[in-house]
């Protein structure tokens, strides 16, 4: 397996659009705070979260599905897994390969607004800009936890799409349209209200705003920590099995 997370990370290095992802945020990140205008008043917490954390909010879930449609559908289109099962390699092997490396991807392009725009920002407006460093750590720490269950999640749409205007297209809507369909769901079956306010989709949505809860107990890990991992060990199984069935043409 370790082959074969080397040639994904090489794939993936060589990537057009993940290149331009990174190149366009890096960009982003270190020029922005020059436009920020006059931010001396804020208090850090709030400049972090209004200038930082909700630019990055929608980037931890876009940019890796189109990342996705381009890195692991494009090879379904171009017969390239074929090619890559009939290596003789474990089907499982192959894909949790990929989703790794997939992951650590989508890992890299989330930090890159929150790291790089804070520290260009403290370099401009001065380090007494940078927020509280526990509601950094835990933002930027279940940021990231959050990204490897949506890149799960985007992994096995691109496994059963296999085409990269299909997967991107697809997810858009879906992500665009969440909070309404979970909505009808929770109107239509009550009794499923309490999954669905602790879902990753939900959860997500409140963390740029951790730093106003007056603990972070038990019942918050669960909630913000534990339900994302299972997730993430749920659906990397789900798409192992989706995986081993699955006609590769």
């Amino acid at each position: 397996m370790n082959n074969l997370i080397r040639s994904e990370i090489s794939k993936l290095l060589k990537d057009r659009t993940f290149r331009f992802i990174v190149i366009m945020l890096f960009t982003i990140a270190i020029l922005a705070p020059l436009f920020f205008g006059d931010i001396s008043g804020m208090e850090t917490n709030e400049f972090y979260r209004t200038y930082i954390l909700l630019g990055n909010h929608q980037i931890v879930i876009y940019l890796p599905l189109i990342l996705a449609g381009f890195f692991i559908a494009n090879e379904y289109q171009s017969g390239t897994m074929k090619i890559v099962v009939a290596s003789g390699n474990s089907r499982m092997s192959i894909y949790l390969s990929k989703l790794l490396v997939f992951s650590l991807g989508s890992l890299f392009i989330m930090t890159i607004l929150p790291v790089v725009m804070l520290l260009s920002s403290c370099f401009i407006h001065g380090f007494s800009m940078f927020p509280d460093l526990t509601f950094f750590l835990q933002t930027l720490l279940l940021n990231g936890l959050y990204t490897v269950a949506f890149a799960t999640f985007v992994m096995i749409a691109a496994t059963l799409l296999n085409e990269s205007g299909k997967v991107i297209g697809v997810l858009l809507l879906f992500f665009a349209l969440f909070n309404s369909i979970l909505g009808g769901i929770s109107g239509m079956l009550p009794m499923l209200e309490p999954f669905i306010k602790n879902s990753i989709f939900i959860r997500y949505n409140q963390l740029p705003f951790l730093d106003g809860l007056d603990h972070f107990g038990i019942d918050e890990i669960m909630s913000f920590v534990i339900y994302p991992v299972g997730v993430i060990i749920v659906l990397s199984v789900i798409g192992v099995v989706i995986f081993n069935r699955k006609e590769i043409k």
